[in-house]
């Protein structure tokens, strides 16, 4: 049965599978560039909107990540 096992470790660390710490700071990077991109646009409504929704899921992700440290 060790054969297996080292098998699928072997398996696994090729394949590109995220730990959920790591998931939630690139859903972070990503979140924080399109808020950067809105920043450089003309306002309207619905990128208030978007802003706002944005924002509020960065602070959720912040509190999520310190509570993890």
């Amino acid at each position: 049965m060790a054969g297996w096992g080292s098998l699928f470790d072997r398996i696994t660390s090729w394949l590109p599978i995220q730990r959920p710490t790591e998931r939630l700071r690139n859903e972070l990077a990503k979140l924080e560039e399109k808020k950067s991109l809105l920043f450089l646009q003309k306002a309207d409504i619905a990128k208030a909107k978007r802003m706002r929704v944005i924002e509020r899921r960065i602070t959720e992700l912040h509190r999520l990540l310190t509570n993890k440290a």
